[in-house]
């Protein structure tokens, strides 16, 4: 099992680091590991990546990724120009397998093979969204 106590990585930035040791613990602030944007089909994606073996995710992590998931459900129920998703995946490098859970409608996906997972990251593979 990976050890992923508050080393240099866990934070991401210096600025996280900060905040942890000196801001409130009432707040959550969290550092995505990554935003997606692809202009021509009009998708934004926020992914929260995590590796099989790690622990589940923390309690205010979760909470506000559902948050940030019922803004963009709502957004996407009153605008069509761009769609919003919020994903949880979970797999290891070199990702021939992955698990991907869309917090906007709470639905679970195994996506299997390199070309696949590729072509959902480009937006060219769909889940029964």
């Amino acid at each position: 099992m990976v050890d992923y106590r508050k080393n240099d990585r866990y934070y991401g930035s210096d600025l996280n680091k900060f905040i942890d040791e000196n801001c409130t613990h009432e707040m959550t602030s969290i550092n995505i590991d990554c935003i997606q944007y692809r202009r021509s089909k009009n998708k934004l994606r926020i992914i929260e990546s995590k590796h099989t073996n790690e622990r589940p995710m923390k309690k205010g992590q979760k909470e506000l990724l559902q948050l940030l998931a019922r803004i963009f459900k709502y957004l996407n129920k009153i605008q069509n120009k761009l769609s919003f998703e919020i994903c949880i995946v979970r797999g290891n490098d070199p990702y021939q397998n992955i698990e991907v859970i869309n917090l906007i409608n709470n639905k679970k996906f195994n996506i299997y093979g390199y070309e696949k997972i590729i072509k959902w990251l480009q937006f060219d593979y769909y889940l029964g969204e």
